[in-house]
């Protein structure tokens, strides 16, 4: 389990440091490259532009003014837009690294939500302010439920690193039981299962998961929505020590694929999952 956390990083950032790799992702990240120079490009593209065909012309004409109005506005945005990024990454760069307590916990979405929207985990300090690795793109953490000490910085909410404050037998016994809650069996009855698979009832197999999405065209009653049908026919598998089973859409999104799990099934339905525990 603690495999999941960079410790190096964390002790630099106990430190008020930033790892090299954490400063490589924030360059990377908050590029301003494309932005600027792409809209000096356009400014300088248009000017040139506008000069020569006015030089052949002997004057601009109305369709040529409103051409160089979009270009200069386009231009300007994408300069004004990469300037804010350039700010945005020297802030980032310069900015000390803060600390504060808080928990992981995992968000499942209702039924309807899951059209436009998937369950998650969410990572939120103790003064309610929810953070994100690489926080441009708004990304939720995939960490273990539990509390934890971030490692973040103020722009952006940018996630830096999460040390768990929690045990690793917290963390395993909170996956566990959000494996359960997903698969829709007591968290109480693993302890029967693993009785069950000493006497043979039931069969296991151990090692880290394969995840993939397969997407199948269905229709659904009363909707023209392509989004609603693409999402309601997507289908999950994950694949463990040579078998393959379809799980829900929670369950795929609470699996670690470098974790390693043991998983119960029943003879007569290899393909049904009775159970899922880290091992």
């Amino acid at each position: 389990m603690m495999q999941l956390f960079d410790f190096d990083a964390i002790a630099l950032n106990k430190q008020g440091k930033k790892s090299d790799a954490q400063i490589k992702e924030i360059r990377e990240a908050a590029n301003p490259g494309m932005w600027l120079y792409g809209g000096l490009g356009v400014l300088v593209l248009g000017g040139c532009s506008y000069a020569a065909l006015v030089g052949m012309n002997g004057g601009g004409s109305n369709a040529l003014n409103v051409l160089l109005l979009i270009l200069a506005a386009a231009g300007l945005f994408a300069s004004l837009r990469g300037f804010k990024m350039w700010n945005l990454r020297r802030r980032l760069l310069k900015e000390p690294v803060l600390s504060s307590a808080g928990t992981v916990s995992f968000k499942k979405m209702n039924a309807v939500r899951e059209m436009v929207d998937s369950s998650h985990f969410s990572a939120e300090t103790d003064d309610g302010t929810v953070l994100h690795p690489v926080g441009l793109a708004g990304i939720n953490p995939k960490l273990p439920p539990g509390t934890y000490r971030f490692y973040h910085l103020k722009p952006q909410h940018w996630l830096l690193a999460a040390e768990p404050l929690s045990s690793e037998a917290e963390l395993r016994a909170n996956m566990n039981a959000l494996l359960a809650l997903t698969i829709g069996y007591n968290p109480d009855a693993l302890e029967q299962f693993r009785q069950e698979a000493r006497t043979g009832a039931l069969q296991t197999v151990e090692g880290a998961p394969d995840r993939n999405v397969e997407n199948e065209t269905i229709s659904l009653p009363n909707s023209s929505s392509t989004l609603a049908d693409n999402v309601a026919g997507r289908k999950f598998y994950c694949t463990l020590g040579g078998m393959r089973f379809q799980v829900s859409g929670d369950t795929n999104a609470v699996l670690f694929e470098d974790l390693p799990y043991r998983a119960y099934f029943r003879t007569e339905k290899p393909d049904k999952l009775v159970a899922l525990e880290l091992v």
